[in-house]
């Protein structure tokens, strides 16, 4: 990324794990994938005990299937190289300039401050 976004020469110094860092990211486990419903944009995992919550509609409009098999577990995934990380990064305009508008955010505080 800093390739990408500078000509300047920062160097980078890798430092390692440090103790209780995760190392690797769960979106779902094994369990959750089992009651998973993949939608347009998002997966959504199902309670386990969907009788306590009969009143509740589980049925999605934009649903892309009913059945997810991978777990999505960073550990069990192919690493990005850094040619395909820029790649990525460039596809998805992760790079581009925010406009006025996007580029504000609230912090807790923020408005508080200015009233």
């Amino acid at each position: 990324m800093i390739e990408e976004v500078t000509d300047k020469d920062i160097k980078i110094v890798e430092i390692g794990s440090k103790p209780g860092e995760k190392l690797y990211e769960e979106l779902m486990s094994n369990e959750e994938v089992r009651r998973t419903v993949e939608l347009d944009q998002f997966f959504s995992v199902l309670p386990a005990f969907r009788g306590i919550y009969s009143d509740i509609d589980y049925s999605y409009s934009k649903m892309i299937t009913e059945e997810v098999k991978d777990p999505y577990i960073s550990e069990q995934q192919i690493p990005l190289t850094v040619d395909g990380i820029k790649e990525f990064l460039h596809k998805n305009k992760l790079l581009d300039k925010f406009n006025d508008e996007t580029d504000s955010r609230y912090w807790p505080g923020d408005k508080e401050e200015q009233s």
